[in-house]
């Protein structure tokens, strides 16, 4: 169609090309940045052509493409985390999770590979581990200083550590008001304490959000 036969001259237009053409076009797109790649041998479409397979579930190919950004780019962490994200999706537990060791070492406290591990551990019931883990993130911003106390306060939970908990979830209140996990958070913790009136207020203030879903909240609200 029009779009396609479009060819910017530029790696610049591709990747705008690109990007207009990732949300509903998605093989259509990988075409675009794969001319970025083989006209202009511009590296930074692996990134973009490795999202894309694991949008389509294309798995091994997403690792291969990830691995070749990261070993170009092996100071940005995106490389690793979208390639230990597919290989979590293949099973291959051990490899992803040296695949993000891997990213950590050139990219240390990462948010993103620190999450992911986290995440990982939290599911095992490795609480304690999802933890340290939480706290060796670096905040590169107050999204990441957030996230960091959220981890820490929801693997303290998974321990019954309740009153540490809330006060994690308190500091990523402090960061990030605005964030509706936030408060979600921090009305389940209250309903594990026996603290329903203030798991309601909580609650309330998130369904007061801009932009919360009318109804969202209402069964926990009612």
């Amino acid at each position: 169609d029009q779009l396609l036969e479009i060819t910017p001259d530029t790696p610049e237009g591709l990747f705008a090309l690109g990007a207009l053409l990732a949300d509903g076009r998605k093989r259509d797109a990988m075409v675009v940045y794969r001319r970025a790649l083989d006209d202009f041998g511009d590296q930074r479409a692996n990134l973009a052509l490795a999202r894309l397979s694991a949008q389509l579930r294309e798995h091994e190919q997403a690792v291969v493409l990830a691995r070749r950004y990261a070993a170009t780019f092996k100071t940005d962490a995106a490389g690793y985390e979208v390639a230990g994200a597919s290989l979590f999706q293949l099973g291959r537990e051990a490899e992803a999770t040296a695949e993000l060791q891997r990213g950590l070492a050139a990219v240390p406290g990462s948010p993103p590979l620190l999450r992911m591990l986290a995440e990982r551990a939290m599911n095992g019931h490795r609480w304690s581990e999802a933890r340290r883990l939480a706290d060796e993130i670096a905040p590169r911003s107050a999204d990441d200083l957030a996230e960091k106390n959220l981890l820490a306060a929801r693997a303290l939970g998974g321990q019954g550590r309740l009153v540490e908990a809330i006060e994690r979830v308190r500091s990523a209140q402090a960061a990030r008001p605005e964030r509706s996990d936030v408060l979600e958070t921090l009305a389940t913790l209250y309903e594990q304490s026996g603290k329903l009136d203030d798991a309601l207020d909580a609650i309330r203030r998130a369904a007061a959000l801009p932009g919360a879903h009318p109804g969202a909240y209402a069964a926990r609200i009612a």
